[in-house]
């Protein structure tokens, strides 16, 4: 009884084996500008994970910068907490022009994350990112909202963000 099933489940992965490779071939010689369409698609949709992952990323880690520090340690802060995510050239603008540096300005409110509101592909390798800074205390519900708008570009084995505009204080 055991010989026959098994040999049963040979033939019907056989089968399916076969049949898969001869539809393979089928699209191969039928619809092979399609297939490389789809390919496309699920790069981007790729890179669009990547990207939203960097910008939430990032965002976490804004709360431990503190903007108000002296230039030495806020530089060394900067480096140790941006440095995954943003090009070093942003980070001396930032240090050069603190008005436009995202981080912590006080104990309270704090910036807790990044809410990406629109992700708009540029080019193959450019991508820009819409969102807003949400600021938290710790009154719960309480919180301040500032816009972000992130330029992030490949940069070869990895996606970083190369320019920043901050936005003024919401209502």
């Amino acid at each position: 009884m055991k010989k026959i099933i098994v040999y049963g489940l040979a033939v019907s992965m056989t089968i399916s084996l076969i049949g898969c490779g001869a539809k393979e071939k089928e699209n191969a010689l039928v619809n092979e500008p399609q297939v490389k369409i789809e390919k496309e698609v699920d790069i981007d949709k790729f890179s669009e994970e990547d990207i939203i992952s960097l910008v939430e990323e990032f965002g976490s880690k804004l709360k431990s910068v503190a903007l108000l520090s002296p230039i030495e340690d806020l530089e060394k802060s900067m480096k140790e907490n941006y440095g995954d995510y943003v090009v070093e050239e942003l980070i001396d603008k930032w240090l050069e022009n603190l008005d436009q540096a995202p981080g912590r300005l006080l104990s309270s409110p704090w910036p807790e994350k990044i809410e990406i509101i629109n992700l708009e592909k540029v080019s193959d390798t450019e991508f820009v990112v819409e969102g807003k800074i949400v600021e938290v205390t710790s009154v719960e519900g309480e919180e301040i909202t500032r816009p972000i708008t992130l330029s992030v570009k490949n940069m070869g084995d990895k996606w970083l963000i190369y320019d920043a505009e901050l936005g003024s204080y919401e209502e």
